[in-house]
């Protein structure tokens, strides 16, 4: 991949987190590559989260993308924080899951959606591999939502838009709209909102962090737009799934609710997720979601943010040098600073050129 033109900065610099990811880094990439052909400057930075499989060796084939190792497991919202901290403040910045590709001209829609200063935030439309549209539009979480998912489930779809936490309404997916917010696998952030709106909670390690940080957008003024003429396809799973995952996405969504809402709504909340869960108790996921509600002591073992070990200062490498993990020559550039295992503040290397 081509770095940008050298006589103007990038469009956006496109973020992936990526972890165990290599099943699905390279399509991803080679369809950002069609992006730049099409006259869209990009740069693009793929944050790992201490992949063992050969992620970084597939990130390596792609000389001009830049490597940032996290050295541990630290989570989706804490390694975007890290590669933000890269990234000019006032840049458009796209996440983007490993387990995409891009539709012609994806990028340069998104692009669009900012014209409109107003907005903070574009999404796309979501398809699944099969090339179906994926519902993937929200609503704000709310008590009433949310029982009337509990009871519906997907039944909910023959219910009035608003009446679900989901936008299930296939019509909707043909226009473009303002909507509270949207799953997480690809969201272009304008710089202005970047700004205002400061990092992402890396407390949620995975599943709600989009919820919370869409929310802050609509609180700091800015609207999340949606733009079906962007088109991603979604081919699932691509840091790996498990029944531990499944449950952490159900206590995320309590946790996110008890950030925003007094204490009597989110004992009330987090009763209908547990209703939810019980009634989907054949499923060992469910099974275990349901433990970890009413559990602290079963909530301490789901996935969360590994404790990094200590790293050297972090400095350039160039093309060719062989770091711990990093199988062959992507550029390598800064990491996170830790202290007593805890990441902190991001010393960025020099990653000109």
């Amino acid at each position: 991949m081509r770095p940008p033109a050298e006589d103007r900065p990038p469009q956006c610099t496109v973020l992936i987190v990526t972890h165990q990811s290599a099943r699905h880094i390279g399509a991803l990439l080679r369809t950002l590559e069609a992006q730049r052909a099409a006259g869209v400057d990009l740069e693009v930075l793929v944050v790992d989260n201490a992949s063992t499989d050969t992620t970084a060796a597939e990130v390596s084939s792609f000389p001009g993308v830049r490597l940032v190792p996290t050295g541990a497991n630290l989570g989706f919202a804490a390694a975007i924080n890290i590669g933000c901290r890269l990234i000019p403040v006032g840049r458009p910045v796209l996440v983007l899951n490993p387990d995409l590709v891009l539709e012609s001209w994806a990028v340069a829609e998104l692009l669009a959606g900012l014209e409109d200063p107003a907005v903070g935030v574009v999404v796309p439309q979501l398809r699944n591999g099969d090339g179906t549209v994926c519902p993937s539009l929200r609503h704000e979480p709310s008590l009433a939502r949310a029982a009337v998912d509990t009871l519906f489930g997907r039944r909910a779809a023959w219910l009035p838009e608003g009446w679900s936490g989901m936008v299930w309404d296939r019509r909707a997916y043909g226009r473009e709209r303002s909507v509270d917010w949207a799953t997480g696998a690809a969201l272009l952030v304008s710089g202005t909102c970047r700004f205002r709106v400061g990092e992402w909670d890396a407390r949620y390690f995975l599943y709600s962090e989009e919820t919370d940080y869409l929310r802050r957008v609509r609180e700091a003024g800015y609207r999340v737009r949606y733009r079906p003429t962007a088109v991603v396809r979604h081919v699932g799973a691509g840091s790996g799934s498990s029944d531990a995952l499944a449950a952490l996405c159900a206590v995320n969504t309590v946790r996110y609710y008890g950030r925003h809402h007094r204490r009597p709504a989110v004992i009330a909340y987090a009763g209908i997720v547990a209703v939810q869960q019980l009634l989907r108790a054949r499923r060992p996921a469910a099974r275990l979601a349901l433990r970890a509600l009413l559990s602290e002591r079963v909530r301490a073992t789901l996935p969360g943010p590994v404790p990094a070990p200590r790293l050297p200062a972090p400095r350039p490498v160039t093309l060719g040098r062989v770091e711990p993990g990093i199988r062959s020559g992507a550029k390598v550039v800064g990491g996170p600073e830790v202290r007593d295992g805890v990441p902190g503040r991001f010393v960025p290397g020099r990653h000109g050129g």
